[in-house]
């Protein structure tokens, strides 16, 4: 029973990072739609995509070799928390603006949701101190 929660979560995970993934991809391509020069808020934009595609890669690289390189664990799991916390303010200062696209709050969820997995993963798999 516990093997089988053990591999939903660690399924969950794995399709967090995609999406994760998936949202720094679409939000990259979305800038020449958005910005129509590339200028410094195009590439703030631009590099904001590509930062969600490096933390869903952490996210998957900590799947992948956690356990054997410990840092990864510990360094996916900083990457995610900062992105939600940034992501947090962000929906909390620039609200009204969001809350006219309600489809802009899927990227939140998805990213709270693969922090709140990531925290969990990290912290069942701690190694059991040997006596």
């Amino acid at each position: 029973m516990v093997a089988n929660q053990i591999n939903l979560l660690k399924s969950v995970d794995k399709s967090l990072g995609v999406m994760i993934i998936l949202l720094g991809v679409m939000q990259s391509l979305t800038t020449f739609y958005f910005f129509r020069r590339m200028e410094e808020p195009a590439a703030w934009y631009f590099a904001g995509g590509m930062l969600l595609m490096v933390v869903g890669a952490l996210t998957l690289l900590r799947l992948k070799y956690g356990e054997i390189a410990p840092g990864v664990k510990y360094v996916s799991l900083a990457a995610n928390l900062m992105l939600s916390l940034f992501w947090i303010a962000l929906y909390w200062l620039l609200f009204d603006k969001f809350a006219r696209h309600p489809a802009s709050f899927t990227g939140l969820f998805v990213i709270l949701a693969s922090a709140i997995v990531s925290l969990r993963q990290t912290w069942r798999a701690q190694p059991q101190q040997q006596l």
